[in-house]
């Protein structure tokens, strides 16, 4: 899967509770099958062991 159609498959609601969860908890892990697809929508980046999401991933979070 290229990563303009994972975007445009858009977001299940696993993904938009592991990024409401990066919002309110800090340090929080997604699962590994979350982690993959998250990065590859774009909606959160890796630093070290954090997880920090994107401004696109705030905004989706926001729409919700």
């Amino acid at each position: 899967m290229q990563l303009r159609d994972a975007v445009l498959e858009g977001a299940n609601p696993s993904e938009i509770a592991a990024l409401s969860r990066l919002c309110d908890q800090p340090g929080y892990v997604p699962p590994p099958e979350l982690a993959g697809s998250l990065q590859a929508k774009g909606w959160v980046d890796r630093a070290g062991d954090n997880y920090l999401l994107t401004i696109a991933g705030r905004t989706l979070i926001e729409k919700h």
